[in-house]
């Protein structure tokens, strides 16, 4: 991936490096998804949670669905993302809304998203709540989110 130089904070780069030295040890990653002069899209994530969420059958078959490998590679689905991504990132209507598997969220509520944007909307948090409110209440509190 060839990188820009970030006009507000052309030292993010070399930030992340160092970031990434220190928190790989502890499985946490930062991976940038996107970027261009003015911002950059970056994703934190543990690596071992999320390929294990992203090897679930469930999650396998939304990705497959969106041209995702059906070999798991945690790889290629980050760089097929960002591809997606880097396509679609101004035009809000065809962003790879699929990005909720990779950010952990409720299967459910990903089709949910993807097939009824705010129609049937149960609750909206971190995330748009399309079944089991109770339960996606339990975790925003836990995250400390209203």
């Amino acid at each position: 991936m060839r990188h820009t130089v970030n006009q507000k904070n052309p030292c993010i780069l070399s930030e992340i490096e160092k970031l990434n030295n220190i928190l790989n040890r502890k499985d946490i990653y930062i991976e940038i998804l996107c970027e261009c002069k003015e911002r950059i899209l970056i994703m934190l994530y543990r690596r071992k949670r999320l390929c294990e969420y992203l090897n679930n059958l469930q999650i396998k078959n939304l990705l497959k669905r969106y041209d995702y490998p059906k070999q798991f590679s945690l790889q290629k689905y980050l760089k097929l993302l960002r591809g997606r991504i880097a396509l679609r990132c101004c035009e809000t209507e065809k962003f790879p809304h699929e990005i909720g598997a990779f950010l952990g969220y409720p299967i459910h509520d990903i089709y949910g998203f993807i097939n009824n944007r705010d129609e049937q909307c149960l609750l909206t948090g971190e995330w748009k709540v399309y079944a089991d409110a109770d339960n996606a209440k339990n975790v925003l509190q836990i995250y400390g989110l209203p």
